[in-house]
């Protein structure tokens, strides 16, 4: 128990010090590439820029070194160097704020978050990149799953103090729930009541979908940052004069963030195919291109060098391990289409019948709820009399009614093709949750249209109620934790310790 109090104790000053330099990080490719993005006010979108920068630069690095303590400690420290040179730009007072809310509750959820069933791979590969370099990493079925996700974790974490493997995860999930309060906020005060509906949905989703936090992995980072990207789609679809065309090769670089961070995201392209048919590709200045570009072609290489393909474990982009990439795909695609075994023939439409009897309950148990606040407005609405109705005119939808239907129908390209490749409840994520937001938005702009203040604190009233259902599960997740492992980080040596 003591070791699980230092831990604890030392934890806050930890994520501090990280998320400092991270934004350090951040801030200076802000400044020099996407100045843009200012607009927005997310701080998630400075973290992922701090997080492509060090993970860009230590690729370079990998191939010849390994990522021990030492270099993880001089990256830290040269980006709190950068973090306290823009120091003279930032709001004191909102600065202490921000930091003050996430280190608590990012240490409060890795705290309490305990471990995914598949953090024993994952530490395998964090391990690597920390003792090896890329060329001494040895092929293994598990490992060759390259993730940037845990990649950029072997950067962040620190050998000596295991408890800083949880900090990514905590800091990634805190701040979204920050930022998505901030833009609910800011959203419905300028009437932009889409962004108000997504941006309530995440939370939702975040608060109480994904209410147990221990099943963070390399899933759930994807679909936040999805989600991210959607925002910034919305708000240019909707809300802009003229769809901006310098913030394009920021969508390309965070699609490129989402591919190399797990396969399943590759869909996340459809949208950014969308919004590039609506601008004027001859007048984009491509200048920073080369980053996203970089960001792919470093990924491939590691992919490379670690497992013979471009893609593990894709056949066709494969050099060598062909016959064993053949298999693992057959075994993943027959496992996400409902066979616990993976050997499952899946060239016929039989499987169909399999996932529905393997994967139905779960799914209806995950989003349930979800629904039926998604569409909770047409209930709502038989309350709202006429006596309350006000006249503004906030029905945005029949103003942009090509534009919404254009992204229905890639929303719904996207679930299709998730459904008929790699139908596993966690590759869809981002798909089947942003499914049932869209086809729920034109009820609650409905609703909103009536009487938006009332609305407001219906969506004020749902927030509170999942956040404590939120606090409930992880505060009484303690005792199943400790019941599990005994001791907080359940890592000895390395190594992830037996369960009891």
């Amino acid at each position: 128990m003591s070791i699980v109090i230092i831990n604890a104790f030392i934890y806050p000053l930890a994520t501090t010090i990280i998320l400092l330099s991270i934004f350090g990080y951040g801030k200076v490719i802000n400044n020099f590439f996407y100045k843009d993005l200012l607009n927005y006010q997310l701080r998630n979108l400075i973290l992922f820029q701090g997080l492509i920068f060090t993970g860009l630069f230590s690729i370079i690095v990998n191939i010849f070194f390994p990522l021990k303590d030492y270099y993880s400690i001089c990256i830290i420290i040269i980006g709190l160097f950068f973090y306290f040179i823009n120091f003279s730009r930032i709001n004191l007072k909102k600065e202490i704020n921000f930091i003050s809310i996430v280190v608590i509750f990012s240490s409060f959820l890795a705290i309490y978050a305990g471990v995914n069933d598949d953090f024993d791979y994952h530490l395998k590969t964090i391990n690597n990149y920390k003792n090896y370099n890329l060329f001494e990493i040895i092929h293994g079925r598990q490992v060759s799953y390259n993730s940037f996700w845990l990649f950029l974790h072997s950067i962040f974490s620190i050998d000596k103090y295991i408890a800083s493997l949880f900090i990514l995860g905590s800091l990634i999930f805190t701040i979204a729930i920050y930022d998505l309060f901030f833009l609910l906020k800011k959203s419905f005060k300028e009437n932009k009541f889409i962004l108000s509906t997504i941006s309530f949905f995440f939370l939702i989703f975040l608060l109480g979908v994904q209410s147990k936090f221990k099943d963070f992995g390399t899933d759930l980072p994807g679909a936040i940052i999805s989600f991210y990207i959607l925002f910034i789609i919305v708000n240019e679809f909707f809300y802009k004069k003229e769809i901006s065309k310098n913030i394009l090769i920021f969508i390309i670089l965070l699609s490129s963030f989402v591919f190399v961070i797990k396969l399943t995201n590759v869909l996340i392209l459809f949208f950014l195919i969308i919004y590039i048919f609506k601008i004027n590709l001859l007048s984009i200045n491509f200048k920073n291109i080369y980053l996203p570009i970089l960001l792919i072609l470093l990924w491939f290489f590691q992919n490379l060098i670690i497992s013979g393909c471009l893609i593990w474990p894709i056949e066709t982009t494969c050099f060598y391990n062909i016959e064993n990439s053949a298999n693992e795909f057959a075994m993943i695609e027959s496992f996400a289409k409902g066979d616990s075994i993976g050997a499952m023939k899946t060239d016929n439409i039989e499987w169909i019948g399999i996932w529905f009897s393997a994967h139905s309950k779960k799914i209806f148990e995950t989003y349930a709820l979800f629904f039926l606040i998604s569409i909770s407005p047409l209930i709502i609405n038989f309350f709202i009399k006429d006596k309350y109705i006000k006249n503004n005119n906030i029905l945005e939808i029949y103003l942009y009614k090509f534009r919404y239907y254009e992204l229905l129908i890639v929303i719904i390209i996207s679930n299709l093709v998730w459904f008929f490749n790699a139908p596993a409840y966690r590759f869809g994520l981002f798909y089947n949750s942003i499914l049932i937001i869209f086809i729920s938005i034109p009820l609650w702009l409905n609703i909103f249209s009536k009487n938006k203040e009332l609305t407001y604190k219906y969506l004020k009233f749902l927030i509170i109620l999942i956040f404590i259902y939120f606090t409930y599960e992880n505060i009484f997740k303690i005792k199943w934790y400790f019941d599990r492992y005994e001791i907080w980080p359940p890592i000895i040596n390395g190594e992830l310790i037996n369960r009891i």
